[in-house]
């Protein structure tokens, strides 16, 4: 969901707002039509943001990698003094 490609031929709703907003061209501003046109404008916004997909914010995904590098260095520290630093508790506690 995150790196999806936006589609290239608009979608079902897409036509239908442009298709209405064709439409309200031929009206003037303070007719019945244009009010109704206008309505059904709204709805079919609403139902676009019912159905577009939930984005993952910059903020939420940079936390999520700063805290995946902590653990990798962590790890990876770890891994590579794991002998020297037991050795060094082993030494002290035979004293």
């Amino acid at each position: 969901m995150l790196f999806q490609k936006k589609p290239t031929e608009p979608s079902g709703l897409d036509k239908a707002i442009n298709e209405i907003f064709s439409e309200m061209q031929g009206f003037t501003a303070d007719s019945d039509e244009y009010s109704q046109m206008a309505d059904q404008l709204t709805k079919l916004y609403a139902l676009k943001a019912i159905n577009r997909p939930d984005r993952i914010s910059r903020d939420t995904l940079v936390l999520v990698l700063g805290n995946v590098v902590g653990i990798a260095v962590i790890v990876g520290y770890e891994r590579a003094n794991v002998v020297t630093s037991k050795a060094i508790h082993l030494l002290l506690r035979l004293r």
